[in-house]
């Protein structure tokens, strides 16, 4: 029970708690009277009522609770049960994303648009006989997310697709996507890896269309899904003089299968494996969102080889406007990580996009920028689901097997910025954070398992993630550490009458 009243203040003399969680006391009178014990904190001197206390245990958050002073804020979610409209879509999103708020409500918008145009070609049909509109009007939400590596792509996709409830499959194999009549991939096999993906979501929810094919056509062409397309910089044209089989056209291709279209592919039959069932997928549902770097391989003397998007805006930006007006504008003054803000649609034709399939594709631009050191810090120890909060869990239990409580994990700040300074190092972004941290973990998580009821706390120093886990043994950074925070002292607010 949590108290909404936003003047709220706990009512038991001598307890500071004021995040008003506490189950018993939240908003509910107590009998100024009543025996409450006090128990006080020797480290920080909060001081809480044991009630308080026991409810921070039940609730696992004793540790935090004495880590830091609660806040009044309440962080009370949005219930599962709420409207998925834009502002809501968004701010999930923002609860698990962090740095990326432009592209997160680019997307946010256009989930809810997909999610409403399908609604109206199939339910409300009457609605489109109304206004003289066939399905092919209502244009679908695809969207166009380009950023450079580690800013978050295939995560804020995966994370959105979990807000909306549904299932999604990131296609990576753009590079050996051919034109027809060439070896190599086709949008067949798009089609054919997402019908397996949709059917692995509806096992997992005992949905009995799983068993069948045909039914999991059947589910994907009524309701959709998503289906990411990785690394869509690879069918750019080439720039040189050799067949390009895997530019333009496929380029047109794609598109056409983007759009909405009816593909027929023949999978495993339900009851006899050696043999097949062809099944069609219709694609009109299903929202695509594209996504890339921009940035290929190539030193700029090999003639097949594209410049680098960043490059292209540079030159852009840098070209713009005459006198004051272009060194005010100068590509310069926006760091490289940054550009990917400022790309125009011009620029993705000069990389090598038909015109048309630029156009068609920019409805909802999601530009993603490069993350900073302060970016990862957040990722690492704010957003829900953080890998700090995740392994702070792992070692509150290592002794539960034994009746033992486990270990209080603490980073110090210097440690976060060292975490997130050695990730931004390595090139990759925020999934460089977690290779770091188990690093950094690696000797402490081997020996802590043997050493919970000798200590109770494991401190984390810069100097512990910069040598990738050396073990303080002494000195006032100790890594394993008694902290002596289990053992509260009851206050006793009454005056020794004993002469």
């Amino acid at each position: 029970m949590t108290s909404t009243n936003e003047n709220w203040a706990c009512t038991v003399p001598g307890c500071m708690r004021d995040n008003r969680a506490c189950d018993r006391l939240a908003g509910v009178p107590t009998d100024a009277d009543a025996d409450v014990k006090i128990f006080k904190d020797p480290e920080s001197g909060a001081a809480y009522c044991a009630d308080y206390i026991d409810w921070l245990i039940d609730s696992k958050k004793f540790n935090d609770a004495f880590e830091s002073a609660p806040t009044a804020e309440d962080t009370e979610a949005e219930t599962d049960a709420a409207p998925l409209t834009p502002t809501v879509i968004l701010a999930r999103l923002k609860e698990r994303v962090q740095g990326q708020d432009r592209a997160c409500q680019s997307i946010a918008s256009a989930i809810f648009e997909q999610r409403k145009n399908r609604e109206l070609r199939t339910e409300h049909k009457d609605l489109l006989d109304e206004n003289d509109l066939d399905d092919e009007d209502v244009s679908k939400a695809n969207i166009f997310m380009p950023g450079p590596t580690g800013c978050g792509k295939t995560y804020i996709v995966k994370t959105v697709a979990k807000i909306v409830d549904e299932p999604f499959y990131v296609y990576r194999g753009t590079a050996g996507l051919t034109a027809a009549g060439y070896v190599g991939g086709n949008v067949e096999d798009i089609v054919e890896e997402y019908v397996a993906k949709v059917q692995e979501w509806l096992e997992a929810r005992n949905d009995p269309a799983a068993k069948d094919p045909r039914k999991v056509a059947e589910w994907i062409n009524t309701n959709g899904g998503i289906i990411a397309v990785d690394e869509v910089d690879k069918i750019a044209a080439s720039k040189g003089t050799g067949k390009d089989v895997g530019g333009q056209a496929v380029q047109d291709r794609l598109l056409t299968f983007m759009e909405g279209e009816e593909i027929t592919i023949k999978l495993p039959h339900p009851s006899n494996p050696q043999a097949a069932v062809q099944v069609t997928v219709d694609t009109t549902h299903i929202q695509f969102i594209l996504m890339g770097a921009f940035s290929p391989a190539g030193d700029g003397k090999d003639k097949m080889s594209q410049r680098k998007l960043i490059d292209i805006i540079k030159q852009r930006r840098g070209s713009t406007g005459s006198g004051m007006e272009g060194r005010a504008d100068e590509s310069s003054r926006v760091s490289d990580g940054n550009l990917y803000l400022y790309a125009k649609e011009e620029d993705f034709v000069s990389f090598g996009f038909k015109p048309e399939f630029v156009g068609r594709i920019m409805g909802y631009f999601a530009p993603l920028r490069q993350l900073g050191e302060e970016d990862l810090v957040r990722i690492l120890t704010h957003v829900r689901g953080n890998p700090v909060a995740v392994e702070k869990a792992r070692y509150s239990i290592l002794g539960s097997e034994r009746g033992l409580r486990g270990f209080n994990l603490k980073f110090t700040d210097d440690a976060l910025k060292a975490i997130a300074k050695k990730a931004a190092s390595k090139g990759t972004g925020a999934r460089g954070l977690k290779t770091v941290l188990r690093q950094t973990l690696s000797e402490i998580g081997f020996m802590a398992p043997d050493l919970v009821g000798e200590y109770d706390e494991i401190l984390i120093t810069a100097d512990i993630v910069e040598t990738e886990g050396v073990i303080v043994k002494d000195g006032d950074n100790q890594t394993f550490r008694k902290s002596g925070r289990k053992t509260l002292t009851p206050v006793d607010d009454k005056p020794d009458n004993d002469a």
